[in-house]
C-alpha cells in the first residue's frame, strides 16, 4: 500500500470512529461531529463560501469543506486549504429558512489554510475546537470572544506570522502546545485566572520577549518555553513551585531569573543552553538539581547552592567556563560529567573552582570532569586524604585545602 492510499485509508477510518462515536445531538465528547452528512454550507455577502456543522438544533460550528480534502504527499496528513485572505465569521446564518447561531470553532476548522491572514470571530462564539486554527502561517491576528473560557490543545501551532494574542479574562484553560512555533509572537499576558503553563506550551516560539506571570501560577510544563530564544527577564510567582524538565532549554538570550521559595526540585536540562544567564540563586528548598540543568550556561558566574540541597545532576555544569562554585555540605550525590568541559580544538572550558563544604566527599556516579586537572578543587581542613582516596575525587589533581 503507498503512502497516498495509506494515509486515505488511515482518515477514513478516523472519520469512521468519529461517526461511530456520535450521540443522538450530534456531538463527539462535546464537540461537533465532522461528518459530510452534517455539513452546511453558507455564502456570505462577498460571494465566498463557509462551512458549518451543527452543534444543536439551532447552533453551528465553522468548519472546513469536508466534501475537498485532499492530502499532502509527504506526510499524508489532511490538506484543508477551504479560507483564504482575511476572513470574517458571521454570527448566524440562515440556510433553507431556518436560522442557526455560530457559537464554536470546530476542531481543525482553519487547519492548513495557509494563505488565511486574518480572522475575526463575533461574540457568539464560546468554544474553540482542538487544532482550530492550526499552521495557518499567514495569519497575523485573531480575536478570541470574551465567552471563551478554554484555549484547546494545539489551537496555534505553527501560525508563524502570528504577533500577538489578547486573551479574554475568563480563560481557565490552555492546553499544551497552542502556541508552538509562533515564531513571531512578541509578547503574552497571562490571564489572571489560569493556573498552569501546559507542556510545550510557548516551544521555539522565538522572538517571545515579554511573559507576564501571574501569582497564583502553580506550575510551569516541560518544554514551555523551549528555544524562546528572545526572553530576556522572568519572574517566577511564589505560587509556582513546579517547573518541568527542560522549561528553558536554550532561552540563550534570558539574562534575569527569579525562583520561588518552596520550590524542591529543578528539572532535568531546565536551564539547558542558557548561555547569558549570569547568575542563578537556587531556594533553599531545592533538595535536587536534576541532569543536565545548567549545562552550557557559559556566561554564569555566581551559582548559590542552599544547604539542604543533597543530589545534583549528570553533566550538570558543564561548561561552565566562568563559574566558582561551592558545593553544600548536605550534597551527597554528584552526577556523572557534573563538571565536564567543552574541548574545542586545543582549548578547554570548565568550571574554575569547585568548593566542597563537605569533609565527606559526595558519592560521584562517574567520572566527574573529562579535564579534572584545570579544574581547581578545594575541600575542608583535613580533609584532602578522604577526597584523593574517593573514587572519581582522586582525579582531581590540582586540589587544595582551605
Amino acid at each position: 500500500m503507498n503512502k497516498r492510499k495509506r494515509g486515505l485509508w488511515l482518515w477514513s477510518v478516523a472519520m469512521l470512529l468519529l461517526t461511530v462515536a456520535c450521540s443522538d445531538n450530534n456531538t463527539v465528547d462535546g464537540d461537533p461531529d465532522y461528518g459530510v452528512s452534517q455539513m452546511l454550507t453558507a455564502t456570505l455577502a462577498d460571494g465566498s463560501n463557509m462551512y458549518f456543522v451543527k452543534t444543536g438544533e439551532t447552533t453551528v460550528a465553522v468548519s472546513y469543506n469536508h466534501q475537498n480534502l485532499t492530502f499532502l504527499s509527504e506526510d499524508n496528513k489532511p490538506q484543508i486549504t477551504t479560507y483564504v485572505g482575511d476572513v470574517t465569521v458571521p454570527s448566524s446564518i440562515t440556510i433553507d429558512g431556518v436560522t442557526y447561531t455560530v457559537n464554536a470553532v470546530g476542531e481543525m476548522a482553519f487547519t492548513n489554510c495557509t494563505n488565511l491572514t486574518s480572522v475575526t470571530l463575533p461574540e457568539t462564539v464560546t468554544s474553540l475546537g482542538l487544532a482550530c486554527f492550526s499552521n495557518c502561517q499567514a495569519m497575523t491576528t485573531v480575536n478570541i470572544p470574551s465567552q471563551v473560557t478554554e484555549i484547546p490543545r494545539s489551537a496555534f501551532i505553527n501560525c508563524r506570522a502570528l504577533t500577538s494574542v489578547v486573551l479574554p479574562a475568563g480563560i481557565k484553560s490552555i492546553g499544551n502546545k497552542a502556541f508552538w512555533g509562533c515564531r513571531a509572537l512578541t509578547s503574552f499576558d497571562w490571564p489572571a485566572a489560569l493556573t498552569k503553563i501546559d507542556d510545550y506550551m510557548f516551544y521555539s516560539c522565538q522572538k517571545l520577549a515579554t511573559v507576564t506571570l501571574p501569582e497564583g501560577l502553580t506550575r510551569i510544563g516541560r518544554n514551555a518555553f523551549y528555544m524562546c530564544r528572545a526572553l530576556t527577564t522572568l519572574t517566577i510567582p511564589s505560587t509556582c513551585l513546579e517547573v518541568g524538565d527542560s522549561a528553558f532549554f536554550s532561552c540563550r538570550a534570558l539574562t534575569s531569573l527569579s525562583l520561588p521559595e518552596g520550590m524542591t526540585r529543578i528539572g532535568n536540562a531546565t536551564f539547558y543552553e542558557c548561555q547569558k544567564l549570569p547568575s542563578l540563586t537556587v531556594p533553599s528548598t531545592v533538595t535536587a538539581i536534576g541532569n543536565r540543568a545548567l549545562y552550557d550556561c557559559r556566561a554564569m558566574v555566581t551559582l548559590t547552592l542552599p544547604e539542604g540541597l543533597q543530589s545534583i545532576g549528570d553533566e550538570c555544569l558543564y561548561d561552565a567556563r566562568k563559574l566558582d562554585v561551592t558545593i553544600p555540605s548536605t550534597v551527597t550525590e554528584i552526577g556523572a560529567g557534573c563538571f565536564n568541559a567543552l574541548i574545542s580544538g586545543e582549548k578547554s572550558y570548565a568550571v574554575k573552582a569547585v568548593r566542597m563544604k563537605g569533609a565527606t566527599p559526595p558519592t560521584a556516579k562517574g567520572e566527574l570532569s573529562n579535564r579534572p586537572e584545570i579544574i581547581a578543587l578545594h575541600v575542608p581542613a583535613g580533609a584532602k586524604d578522604a577526597y584523593e582516596g574517593a573514587e572519581y575525587w582522586k582525579q582531581f589533581t590540582n586540589m587544595t585545602e582551605e
